[in-house]
C-alpha cells in the first residue's frame, strides 16, 4: 500500500479562495476597445475591393489585431503577467486592450487621424461622435 500526505494544502486552499474573491470583485468589470468616429463600423466592414485601400492598412482592423494577439497567446500573457505583478486581472485586461489598441491605429485604411484618434480601450462604452 502506498501511502501519502499532501503538504500545505489548506494554505493552497486559502489562497485560491482569496483570489477567487478577487476575481468576483473585478469581474463586474468589462474592457471594450473600440472607435468613436460614427463611420467606423462601415470603414471596419467594407472589403477592400469596395473603397480605396492603402498598403499597410486593412479593414476589420480591431477584429485582425484581436485575432492574432489571442491565438498567439499574447492577451493570456499580457493578463497572467500584470496580474502577477499587480494582482488585478482588470489591470491586466486593460492593458491587453491597450496593446490592442495599438495595434488596430496602426492598420486603420484612413487618410486622416480623426478616425485613428478616436480609439478608445476602457471599462465603458464611449458614446458614437457623430459628425
Amino acid at each position: 500500500m502506498i501511502k501519502y500526505r499532501l503538504i500545505g494544502v489548506d494554505k493552497l486552499n486559502a489562497k485560491l479562495k482569496l483570489l477567487a474573491k478577487r476575481a468576483a470583485a473585478e469581474d463586474t468589470k468589462d474592457v471594450y476597445v473600440g472607435y468613436t468616429k460614427n463611420y467606423a463600423i462601415f470603414v471596419h466592414e467594407t472589403h477592400p475591393t469596395e473603397a480605396m485601400h492603402n498598403p499597410g492598412q486593412y479593414w476589420k482592423f480591431l477584429e485582425t489585431p484581436h485575432r492574432l494577439l489571442a491565438n498567439s497567446g499574447e492577451i493570456f500573457r499580457i493578463v497572467a503577467a500584470t496580474y502577477k505583478a499587480t494582482g488585478s486581472v482588470l489591470k491586466g485586461l486593460i492593458i491587453a486592450g491597450k496593446r490592442i489598441q495599438r495595434e488596430s491605429q496602426l492598420i486603420v485604411p484612413v487618410d486622416t487621424g480623426d478616425l485613428k484618434g478616436s480609439a478608445y480601450t476602457d471599462t465603458k462604452v464611449h458614446e458614437t461622435e457623430n459628425e
